[in-house]
């Protein structure tokens, strides 16, 4: 009977008792609620004396599911080690999910495409995570990034097929449950992933080899904090931890809590203008650029995060402990040992005795600053703060609530736990909840596939979003980079300025060997007038531009003119393509395109080389440390730079040549020719495939 009403049954409990003790039975035993006012007695206490690990083991059926309790080095290691590297942790979270938007979302400028929201957020999670738990070896590890997405899952399904049994039979039940062993498969795979790796960490730190640099990461971080609490575990004990942290503790939780933000901003709407701006100023130079100081002052979003938790929490009960010594309270009430305790954190948070006008759901009432708060309604802050808007500020004054983080935790708010023992890693994963949902609200509209909020699943005291729904994301190009983005070329100079996309007619793929298509593309716009004047107006201001990208000499920068292949380049952000490709002519053969670049210590690597024919016997003005090679341009294929700096980076980058049609004049005449132009490529997309790399890897 608990099971399906569990929520109700929590829900009218605490209404009738929520000044005292309630007691519940569950299909596992009783559980005893206790009310507030017992909070500030309880949470100092040592886990000897309450434990969160052993009621986490009871909740998770933890004897079938694989969730272990010897040790509290992993929330250690999260509380010393991760959370004070946030500041540098940040920019590799960002980085990674950088990478995993491009390769999930492609780009489909004015399509909507259809995705499932727990699917996406569950692989960025995931990809992110990964990296910092282990750099590399994880992220590109398919089969353990299965494993994250799914061992939660095989956890949850296991859990509510064999709770409904009584205990004697749950041993025997479990035995004929797919779950269970594929949840002893994926142990096994992540002890022979990481016990290596540990093993060889060791092996390398013992060598004392002073060119060897220990590795940056969680691993890492957990064996270094074992040794120095002399609790140096066994590697298959730390790949056990291993799974659970990131399963357990990061991917299930982070992604549900975007799902109900994701859904929650599709029918608010009105809150997506107010988050933009707040982004656009919080990070200036684009959200790749994005830090954890830039995350911190995100306050609307910080806000907006709490109250949708606060209606979309991880459960209705929360601050699970198994008493393990005797307690006796102020009042006398004594807890005995093995008693499961909890508060009901869901009823508490949507209390009106704690909380003004609770039952509405106002997403900056969390917010610091009163122009936030008010962001809906500015003309309310204003007169609220105004001599003659005394009216209207004793209206507002029970709506204001105290200012508060997404990871702040009171006792009306208990989501993360509360006192010692609360969640440590909630720090973290605010951070790559912040990261992902600036990402989205900045670059992509979305809608839902029904007119309807998608209705939340309540499995026991646990609240999931449906995780069954779709939404309907459309990809336009970046909020960032249509602001800021210096586009210079012959078209339009509205397209030039980048106040809006290059139409999607500009833009078309051509296999070498293939027929050319020399027809003008819809609603091009040429002339030789337009395209001198163009040229004339922007030249000055293109290389200051990238003088400054590249913090480099002008001087440095070569300097086409009219006479040269040079008319149709096009120059996009380099922040945005990071190392890749800043300044790039192409062939006359639509083909082909011809990339010159050459490396330069003066701007960090990368410097343009002077753009001039594409005649390889011709290095005037390019230098004879350039680099120049003529590859397929492809759809979805992989164009490869030669140059040993650039190819490295283009090694581990996603790469995709989109090529813009331009025509360009003769030197002879004042026409146009059909049957000649300049290409352009940008650099973004999919994956290199292995393919590509064995063909150009020798370049």
């Amino acid at each position: 009977m608990y099971y399906p009403k569990a929520a109700s049954m929590i829900k009218k409990g605490y209404e009738k008792y929520k000044d005292t003790p309630f007691r519940m039975l569950t299909a596992d035993g009783e559980v005893i609620v206790l009310p507030t006012k017992y909070q500030q007695e309880l949470r100092h206490l040592l886990p000897s004396q309450l434990s969160s690990l052993h009621a986490q083991y009871e909740n998770a059926l933890g004897q079938y599911t694989n969730i272990i309790i010897d040790s509290y080095l992993p929330s250690m290691t999260v509380r010393k080690k991760l959370t004070p590297a946030l500041g540098r942790i940040v920019p590799r979270v960002i980085d990674e999910l950088r990478g995993a938007f491009d390769a999930l979302l492609p780009g489909c400028e004015d399509t909507w495409i259809q995705i499932n929201p727990n699917e996406l957020f569950t692989r960025l999670i995931a990809l992110a995570t990964s990296r910092v738990m282990a750099g590399d070896v994880l992220r590109r590890n398919e089969q353990w990034l299965n494993i994250a997405s799914s061992y939660t899952k095989n956890i949850g399904i296991t859990v509510i097929l064999i709770r409904p049994f009584p205990a004697y039979l749950r041993p025997l039940v479990a035995l004929f449950l797919p779950s269970v062993q594929q949840m002893k498969k994926q142990l096994r795979f992540a002890k022979d992933l990481f016990a290596p790796m540990v093993h060889e960490r060791r092996q390398a730190a013992l060598a004392n080899d002073p060119d060897y640099t220990s590795p940056d990461d969680f691993l890492q971080w957990m064996i270094d904090l074992g040794e120095e609490q002399g609790e140096t575990l066994d590697p298959e004990l730390l790949a056990h931890h291993m799974l659970l942290l990131v399963t357990l503790a990061v991917v299930h939780t982070s992604t549900m809590a975007l799902c109900h933000n994701i859904y929650d901003l599709i029918v608010m709407p009105e809150y997506l203008e107010p988050l933009r701006e707040e982004m656009k100023r919080t990070l200036p130079d684009g959200w790749y650029k994005g830090t954890q100081a830039a995350l911190v002052e995100q306050h609307r979003l910080d806000s907006f995060m709490r109250e949708s938790q606060r209606f979309g929490p991880p459960g209705e009960l929360s601050v699970h402990r198994i008493v393990k010594k005797p307690i006796t309270l102020h009042d006398g009430l004594t807890l005995p040992v093995e008693t499961h305790i909890c508060f009901a954190a869901g009823p508490i948070s949507r209390d009106m005795d704690f909380l003004p006008d609770a039952e509405t759901f106002d997403g900056f009432r969390w917010c610091r600053k009163p122009e936030d708060r008010y962001a809906l309604s500015p003309e309310l802050g204003a007169s609220a703060a105004t001599p003659s808007g005394e009216k209207e500020k004793e209206n507002t004054e029970k709506a204001v609530t105290s200012p508060a983080s997404f990871v702040t935790i009171s006792a009306t708010n208990m989501h993360f736990g509360f006192g010692r023992q609360a969640c440590p890693g909630r720090f973290f994963a605010a951070n790559t909840l912040k990261a992902i949902m600036s990402r989205v609200i900045l670059d992509y509209d979305f809608k839902l596939v029904g007119d309807e909020r998608p209705a939340n699943t309540h499995v026991g005291e646990h609240i999931l979003p449906n995780l069954n729904s779709h939404a309907r994301g459309f990809f336009q190009l970046p909020t960032q980079v249509k602001e800021k983005t210096r586009g210079y070329s012959a078209f339009d100079s509205e397209l030039v300025r980048g106040k809006t996309p290059i139409p999607k007619e500009t833009v078309y793929f051509n296999k070498k060997g293939a027929e050319n298509d020399y027809s003008p593309p819809l609603g091009f716009q040429c002339s030789v007038e337009a395209v001198h004047n163009e040229w004339t107006n922007l030249r000055s201001q293109l290389f200051s531009t990238l003088s400054t990208i590249l913090d480099s000499k002008e001087s440095l920068i070569g300097t086409p003119s009219l006479d040269y292949e040079s008319l149709g380049v096009n120059f996009y952000d380099s922040d945005r393509l990071g190392d890749r490709v800043h300044f790039s002519p192409a062939h006359m053969d639509s083909s082909t395109l011809t990339i010159l670049v050459r490396a330069s210590e003066a701007c960090d690597g990368l410097e343009i080389a002077g753009l001039r024919t594409t005649d390889k016997r011709d290095s005037e003005g390019i230098g004879l440390d350039a680099s120049f090679i003529s590859v397929p341009a492809m759809p979805d294929e992989v164009i490869v730079l030669a140059g040993t700096r650039l190819q490295r980076l283009l090694g581990r980058s996603k790469v995709r040549a989109c090529v813009h049609r331009v025509r360009r004049p003769t030197q002879t005449s004042n026409r146009c020719i059909a049957n000649e132009r300049l290409s352009l490529a940008i650099f973004c997309g999919p994956p290199m495939k292995s393919r590509d790399r064995q063909l150009f890897g020798d370049l």
